[in-house]
């Protein structure tokens, strides 16, 4: 939450901001070679918190729980960035997994993440990941 209040502070100074972040994987199946993929993310400003965030074929609503004024009808957008770095990691033990042909069935993946009680913004996340006893010390 951190980066947002900095993002925020920066929008105070420079309304239009860009932000670059190197990245190594994205879902288009094919870009041409030399050229810059762009992804354009667009966010419209529903009722109350809602927000919703639309790019390629997709729409992702979030909003903000009751707690903190929203309605609690979606994640809120740091709900959505934690379940992503899970589902990032479940992404890489699948494709090893896929490449070595290892059944992923009983394989299983979770992320807690420890607030500091004293300070919200003191996170701590863990990516556990639990193999099954029939895949080899090889591939573990």
């Amino acid at each position: 939450m951190l980066c947002y209040a900095g993002l925020i502070e920066c929008l105070r100074f420079n309304p239009i901001v860009s932000v670059k972040i190197p990245a190594f994987n994205t879902h288009y199946a094919s870009h041409d070679p030399g050229k810059n993929i762009q992804m354009e993310i667009k966010v419209n400003f529903l009722e109350n918190l809602r927000l919703e965030a639309k790019f390629d074929d997709f729409t992702v609503t979030a909003d903000q729980p009751i707690r903190y004024k929203g309605d609690g009808s979606a994640p809120s957008p740091f709900d959505y960035f934690l379940a992503s770095s899970a589902l990032c990691a479940a992404y890489f033990v699948r494709v090893y997994c896929l490449a070595r042909d290892i059944p992923t069935d009983d394989i299983k993946l979770s992320q807690n993440n420890i607030v500091d009680p004293e300070n919200r913004y003191n996170q701590v996340f863990q990516i556990k990941v639990e193999l099954p006893e029939s895949i080899s010390d090889r591939d573990r």
